[in-house]
């Protein structure tokens, strides 16, 4: 994108990833925190069902698909039998599975429970008690992610495939259009087996993950400032108030802090003051802290 704007225009370019994969550092109530306990074994299924012959290809295609039969595949299907064994691996390993219903057309594996959303809140408590959600869809890797949830992308698009990439971590990933049924049946064990093996690990990959997008989480504060919606602008500047991204420092956040308290109505004053003096107190509080924000 930077190279079809002139300079310096195309400096003020930024990478701006999806909100969701920000979710619990503005809302840490719903962070997932049994990620790494060994008994925590839930295992959520998202197959995207629309265009599906452009989703899978020649591989996976089984003819046309009327709005009625996209709801479930028969049997025989070669990714529905794909599906059921891997299933049928992960029950017999002490995982619980179940369908998560993104859309009205997304493809149920017989014998799963099937999980339909009620709502933001409903989706954001159950893919943050989820172990492991799997899925086809952009959202349905991005919304755990930013809850702190492990994910497997099943790559039909390239929307998913690109996700991963932002983020640093393609082997979170496994092909299914340019697969094959052993394939895809390999890798679907595979890579759950290594997530429960490697659990702390995994989850340490994701705060690093999450590290990276400090300097998203102030630019998102700074919108919701203009935007006069001061709670997620203080939710987005407290996130990092005390790790800052580089270049800024502390003060630079607080200050943040205190101009939402005074500008944005209702204005608060007294904790608009309360947070300018702490950051002219700052430099007092450390002997190596000197940074005071101009705007003061």
């Amino acid at each position: 994108m930077k190279a079809l704007f002139p300079s310096p225009r195309n400096k003020k370019i930024r990478y701006q990833p999806c909100a969701t994969t920000l979710i619990s550092w503005v809302a840490p109530q719903w962070r997932n925190t049994r990620v790494r306990d060994p008994s925590h074994k839930v295992l959520s299924i998202n197959i995207a069902a629309d265009r599906l012959e452009s989703r899978l290809g020649a591989t996976w295609s089984s003819g046309p698909q009327t709005a009625s039969s996209r709801r479930k595949r028969k049997d025989g299907d070669p990714l529905m039998e794909v599906l059921k064994r891997w299933v049928a691996t992960a029950r017999a390993r002490g995982w619980t599975v179940y369908n998560a219903m993104q859309g009205d057309l997304d493809l149920i594996v017989p014998g799963v429970p099937v999980k339909r959303f009620a709502g933001v809140n409903d989706t954001l408590d159950f893919y943050a008690n989820v172990t492991v959600a799997a899925s086809m869809r952009g959202h349905g890797v991005m919304i755990p992610f930013g809850l702190g949830t492990p994910t497997i992308s099943l790559h039909t698009h390239d929307k998913v495939r690109s996700f991963l990439k932002d983020i640093g971590h393609n082997e979170w990933g496994v092909e299914v259009t340019h697969s094959d049924p052993t394939t895809l049946a390999t890798q679907l064990n595979a890579t759950l087996e290594y997530i429960d093996a490697n659990r702390g690990k995994i989850a340490d990959e994701i705060d690093a993950a999450f590290e990276k997008r400090r300097e998203i989480c102030y630019r998102l504060g700074l919108i919701f400032k203009q935007q006069s919606d001061s709670q997620r602008a203080l939710g987005c500047f407290a996130a990092i108030a005390e790790d800052p991204p580089e270049p800024l420092q502390i003060a630079d956040v607080w200050f943040q802090i205190g101009h939402v308290h005074e500008s944005v109505e209702p204005m608060n004053a007294p904790l608009a003051k309360e947070a300018y003096e702490y950051v002219l107190a700052l430099p007092a509080l450390s002997d190596s802290y000197s940074h005071i924000p101009t705007h003061i």
